[in-house]
């Protein structure tokens, strides 16, 4: 439907004598004399041939890269249509003493206002919906801090719950995807982050070279990418370069197929509960609590790095599996999983002490050493305290130990020791 409306704008515009070049090769629209053809060329190249890829292009998509053919059509566009705007201009055909002395016309930059303006115009609207979105319903800045950063895509707001978790939808716009090549996807929240004095310049500049290689290894086919992730034991996604152990090879290669939530079921796995699950198929929600507690964690390590010092990793076995899932079990309030996997890891020779230890490391602000936590806390901004208060409350309410938790143990202990 958006060729047959742009076919139909462009024919009628050049028919009344106008020139157009939009996102099109400008030697092949000169070429082209058929008012018709030359129209359906236009609006085929605007909205994106994708039988018009070039030959390495065809075979990663037949190959590598199943979606190569938007990857390839979609940032060039922006390109071709910011250039050929100089030659849309009056009866401009080319000229270099033309071209410059349209660069400075008025003409030429309302013409480059409206691309631009065109352009964002969804992404205008979807910032405005969500400023709105935030008066509605009742969510401060700190609430919405860190949401893009989570899942590295664009988000709409569509309400709040009464325990306080954020419902979303995500969204991906044409411009958003182009701008992703140079980790900008989120323009608006990047051009804060860098105001605020969150993210430098040299910090923009490097994501922006990563992130073509990363978004080319993390689109490739999704047999190959699972493949080498279950045969590596780390994930890739949705960093590259900061790949993160897998701890359970079975719901991962499951995930690829979207039945990581049955799974889950299945295999007796932490659950949030069917509802919330299911809805978890087309919204996200979204914890501020939990997503500050996590936005904390990257803090930390982003410091770390930048002081030199290795990161706290693990390596993934049976007991430290069975811990982990104790704690995400109560996370989610699952009852019968804590006690479940709290089992496990005691028959698994897990003490009550190990699990006070492996709780005091996940504390916020636990990564730092010691000698550097006052550097640490000078160099976070107003905002950034506020986050980490907001995360150490998080992780007191539902992680700490409370009086059921500890007569959940008391019990397991007895049953284990009462054991033959």
């Amino acid at each position: 439907m958006l060729r047959l409306a742009a076919f139909r704008y462009f024919k009628a515009e050049l028919a009344k004598g106008k020139t157009f070049y939009a996102a099109s090769d400008r030697d092949q629209v000169n070429a082209e004399k058929n008012l018709d053809r030359r129209a359906a060329l236009l609006a085929r190249d605007l909205v994106g041939d994708y039988g018009n890829i070039s030959k390495g292009g065809q075979w990663l998509r037949e190959r590598m890269i199943p979606f190569w053919s938007w990857m390839e059509i979609n940032a060039p566009r922006y390109v071709r249509i910011f250039r050929n705007a100089a030659y849309e201009v009056g009866n401009n055909r080319g000229s270099v003493g033309g071209r410059m002395s349209l660069v400075l016309s008025k003409k030429l930059a309302g013409k480059y206002a409206r691309h631009a303006f065109t352009a964002t115009m969804l992404y205008t609207l979807i910032a405005l919906w969500n400023e709105e979105a935030k008066r509605l319903f009742d969510i401060d800045d700190d609430e919405v801090e860190g949401l893009y950063e989570e899942r590295r895509q664009y988000y709409i707001i569509l309400g709040k719950r009464k325990d306080g978790t954020l419902i979303t939808l995500r969204f991906e716009g044409a411009l958003s995807d182009a701008l992703d090549w140079f980790a900008l996807g989120n323009l608006p929240e990047t051009i804060k982050n860098v105001y605020q004095g969150k993210k430098s310049g040299k910090e923009i500049a490097s994501d922006a070279l990563h992130e073509p290689i990363n978004r080319v290894v993390n689109a490739s086919h999704p047999f190959l990418k699972t493949f080498f992730e279950v045969t590596t034991g780390k994930t890739i996604f949705p960093d590259i370069w900061k790949a993160r152990p897998i701890r359970d090879r079975q719901e991962h290669f499951w995930k690829m197929l979207s039945l990581d939530i049955p799974y889950r079921y299945i295999a007796g796995k932490p659950v949030r509960g069917m509802g919330t699950d299911i809805q978890g198929l087309l919204l996200y929600s979204n914890d501020p609590g939990e997503r500050a507690y996590w936005g904390a964690r990257r803090m930390e390590y982003d410091f770390l790095d930048k002081e030199g010092k290795e990161r706290p990793g693990f390596v993934p076995n049976k007991k430290s599996n069975a811990l982990y899932y104790f704690k995400q079990a109560r996370r989610f309030n699952d009852e019968k999983a804590a006690k479940k996997y709290f089992m496990e890891y005691i028959h698994l020779g897990g003490t009550k002490k190990g699990l006070g230890s492996s709780l005091e490391k996940g504390r916020p602000g636990s990564s730092i050493p010691k000698p550097l936590r006052g550097k640490f806390k000078a160099q976070l901004s107003p905002q950034q305290e506020r986050s980490f208060s907001q995360a150490r409350e998080w992780y007191q309410k539902h992680m700490a130990l409370n009086e059921s938790d500890m007569q959940m143990i008391t019990e397991a202990l007895k049953t284990i020791r009462e054991e033959p």
